[in-house]
């Protein structure tokens, strides 16, 4: 159960305060879930609408919500049938029939790179102790627990457990670099893999969207003579690939070799 059910059930006895709290910490995230409807309704006008009928459906005892955050994805489905509603009714939503749907295209997801694979595992069993229990826990349960109840399994507080994680991706990135690996590199290739998949480059070495070619180096070899050189090379090449890879695929062909 979390802070936002504890919530709920005391606006559903009656409190008025509690309720406050609740629409404080729900407000947010329901605006953001409207985005889509920005330029097409009054999202204040929705926001306020939301708020007023979960609060008749709390005063409601013939009606309960169940599950974790109940409240809070009952009020985001809430507000955007209002905004659809609303937008419908303006003239401002074009519903297409299936067979005008545009095709989707899913890019394959890379190929795993195992050298990368071998020095994370490595890496993560040099964690120190306490920000390894907290990491673990994180990556075990991070998509379906809340972080308080997390860090109350591993017996932390929610200020230790964070600063744990924190720790350990400290750690990790401290480790990976001295194995010769551009952490910075690596992330900015997967941030660019993201934006491709989102936006298909055209043929050609300067359509929009080469970032698909800009491959991160990786050191080669396993005689530390050449490590130096291996670091200075890969960080080279991710300084070079965030500006070659932006504006031509040859560049980019240049740091993947």
């Amino acid at each position: 159960m979390t802070e936002l059910d504890v919530l709920w059930i005391d606006t559903s006895e009656g409190s008025e305060r509690a309720f406050g709290d609740w629409m404080g910490r729900v407000e947010r995230p329901i605006r953001r879930s409207l985005a889509p409807f920005a330029l097409a309704v009054d999202a204040e006008g929705i926001v306020q609408e939301t708020f007023l009928r979960m609060w008749q459906l709390a005063k409601d005892p013939a009606r309960e919500l169940a599950g974790e955050n109940a409240s809070l994805r009952f009020a985001i489905v809430l507000a955007l049938n209002l905004a659809r509603n609303e937008a419908r009714k303006r003239g401002r939503v074009l519903l297409l029939p299936p067979e005008d749907l545009p095709d989707v295209v899913v890019e394959p997801a890379p190929p795993a790179d195992p050298f990368i694979a071998r020095a994370i595992r490595e890496c993560f069993d040099r964690l120190a102790r306490k920000p390894l229990e907290a990491m673990r826990a994180r990556l075990a349960l991070g998509a379906e627990r809340p972080d308080r109840a997390i860090a109350a399994g591993v017996g932390m507080t929610v200020n230790t457990f964070l600063q744990n994680v924190v720790r350990a991706r400290r750690q990790l990135a401290e480790c990976m670099s001295g194995k010769g690996i551009d952490v910075e590199g690596y992330t900015r290739c997967a941030r660019a893999r993201k934006w491709s998949s989102r936006s298909k480059p055209r043929s050609g070495p300067t359509a929009s969207g080469t970032w698909t070619a800009c491959r991160c180096p990786r050191p080669r070899g396993p005689t530390s003579r050449r490590k130096g050189a291996r670091r200075s090379s890969a960080a080279s090449c991710s300084r070079a690939s965030s500006r070659a890879c932006s504006t031509s695929a040859a560049g980019a062909a240049r740091c993947a070799r």
